[in-house]
């Protein structure tokens, strides 16, 4: 459309009696944008140049992502502009803003001042009515006052269209907050962890940006230096160290956690298991099944390292292959084990309503490749560069409903919170429980296990660990803040150069001494530059097929469980 077509519209209605044939000529526009006040070289001037709007241009599937990045860095620097003289956008309308093809800028310049301020403004009934969601969380009184008058207000509502024309499919703040959409970032948004991490962060504190441009940057930054994106096959050599603990205030008297790694002679690869029993169980115990699950893959050990042994034949798409089909093996025959465990617990109690089961993450790893599978909400933690990161989406009420929310979405909002969002959907043992029989048949499903894959960085530290770890650092209320106090004692341990092993047993007891309220046990693999075969050393522990638990502390004190949902009540995936 060109912009003298819009131009004229909008003209028509403000001079009635003016000649058509005048509205056709550039002046008219070039006063319009006169009083604006802004630097003619980030709009258009030439009525009969073309334009679309922004938000259909943006649409425009023939555009690839680097056009993408670039109508949205043009329209940052736009943005920043207008903030430069002190005109200040708290909401950005891209459905009405257009762009032409060399990336400058046209509005309808009249209600210019509705949407860009420079004084004090009661926001229109009818802006807010079609904009609000998109409004920035400081504008919830509905007026614009002169405190808000700065460069902040503009970053906020970039941030907000930022969002919304990036991953289109979160849905706006006001109906559901970044950090409940966030929970499904992996999985039903496909944003890389970085970029998820970048998103929450910023969500709570856009202070370090001081413009949309910066902000923008920093953004697509966090989208193009993922360890997600593949990388060429690079020899690593992978240090392990293990530990557990009981927790000092765990109720029950069981350490319900169970870990498992072995190693090839190379010491390049390995398979590393990490279980977590559900302790609320009432046929069998979580013990049980998490003994069984690592039992059953321990079993396989000679398998195990020809498997290992054959991994450096495989390339890229081969080893993601290989791996993910053995992951599922191994589950799938671990599922068998555990459900023969659980039907002669169920003779002894035929109670049905909360059979024992156990989360699992099991990984491959091979040089600088990883694939990993879990279910449940055990974690992932990658450390790099004085950054911590969680990989895994926990599998609970709270992640379905997301999950759920986020493919239809309500004009009511997200529910923010339900009486069991804990209690886990995924686990093993897969079952079916027939009541005519009063047996749980096996009901495996291969689609319900989540994998991902990722090329750890040379002195990377991977952390598997049981999802105690986390909640002990205060993550059982607030995952980032129990994150930020997981890296600051990790990052102080590093400091003094302690051994993986002392450093991993000094994490678990930490975590203990801070709460102490759930099982704790964690690896640490850390990735290393190979070195000739000579000059290695491997610690003692990386020549282990281990599993143990450690000293074990009894106390009492109330904490929040996670459990089971009875069988009925499990969603089919």
């Amino acid at each position: 459309m060109k912009v003298f077509e819009q131009m004229q519209q909008s003209l028509r209605e403000k001079y009635p009696d003016v000649d058509k044939e005048w509205l056709w000529q550039s002046e008219i526009l070039n006063q319009q944008v006169d009083k604006t006040g802004l630097d003619k070289n980030f709009l258009i001037t030439a009525p009969w140049e073309e334009t679309q709007s922004f938000e259909e241009a943006f649409g425009n599937n023939k555009k690839d992502a680097d056009q993408k990045e670039a109508m949205l860095l043009a329209l940052a620097k736009f943005v920043d502009h207008c903030s430069e003289k002190k005109q200040f956008w708290y909401v950005i309308p891209t459905d009405r803003l257009h762009i032409s093809q060399e990336g400058k800028f046209y509005f309808d310049w009249e209600k210019f001042n509705n949407f860009c301020v420079k004084d004090e403004l009661w926001i229109p009934k009818e802006i807010s009515e079609k904009y609000g969601e998109f409004f920035p969380k400081s504008l919830s009184s509905g007026k614009i006052d002169w405190k808000l008058l700065n460069a902040n207000l503009a970053v906020e509502a970039f941030f907000q269209q930022m969002l919304r024309l990036m991953i289109p499919k979160i849905p706006p703040i006001s109906k559901m907050p970044l950090g409940r959409s966030l929970l499904a970032g992996l999985t039903k948004l496909g944003l890389y962890p970085e970029e998820k991490y970048f998103l929450l962060k910023s969500n709570r504190d856009l202070s370090p940006y001081k413009t949309c441009q910066s902000l923008l940057e920093a953004y697509l930054q966090s989208r193009k230096a993922s360890v997600f994106l593949p990388k060429e096959n690079s020899p690593r050599l992978w240090d392990v160290a293990f530990h557990t603990e009981h927790g000092r205030n765990k109720k029950t008297q069981q350490n319900e956690d169970d870990y498992f790694f072995i190693q090839n002679e190379e010491k390049n690869g390995l398979v590393f298991l990490v279980a977590d029993g559900v302790s609320t169980a009432t046929v069998g115990t979580g013990k049980k099944a998490s003994t069984r699950l690592r039992e059953s893959i321990e079993n396989q050990k000679l398998s195990l390292r020809t498997f290992l042994n054959e991994l450096d034949n495989f390339e890229k798409a081969m080893f993601l292959q290989k791996a993910k089909e053995k992951i599922t093996e191994l589950l799938e025959k671990a599922n068998t084990e555990i459900l023969k465990e659980l039907n002669w617990q169920a003779q002894i109690n035929n109670e049905p309503n909360y059979p024992m089961s156990t989360t699992v993450i099991l990984g491959v790893i091979h040089n600088n490749r990883a694939m990993l599978g879990w279910l449940g909400d055990s974690h992932l933690f990658y450390y790099q560069d004085h950054k911590l990161m969680q990989f895994l989406e926990e599998h609970n009420v709270l992640y379905q409903r997301v999950c759920d929310y986020l493919e239809n979405p309500s004009s009511a909002g997200f529910p923010l919170s339900q009486m069991n969002d804990k209690a886990l959907t995924h686990s093993l043992p897969m079952f079916r429980y027939e009541p005519a029989t009063q047996n749980f048949e096996n009901a495996w499903n291969p689609e319900a296990i989540s994998f991902i894959s990722f090329y750890p960085e040379e002195n990377a530290l991977l952390i598997p660990a049981s999802d105690g770890l986390l909640d002990c650092f205060g993550g059982n209320t607030d995952p980032l803040s129990g994150e930020k106090a997981l890296q600051s004692s990790l990052e102080s341990l590093l400091h003094k150069g302690l051994k993986l092993t002392e450093l991993t047993r000094k994490i678990a007891r930490e975590a203990d001494d801070k709460a102490g309220i759930d099982n704790i046990t964690l690896l640490i693999l850390k990735s290393e530059k190979k070195m000739p075969a000579s000059t290695h050393k491997p610690s003692s522990t990386s020549q282990q097929v281990a599993h143990s638990h450690d000293r074990i502390h009894h106390q009492n004190e109330k904490h929040e469980q996670k459990s089971r949902i009875k069988p009925s009540n499990v969603k089919e995936l």
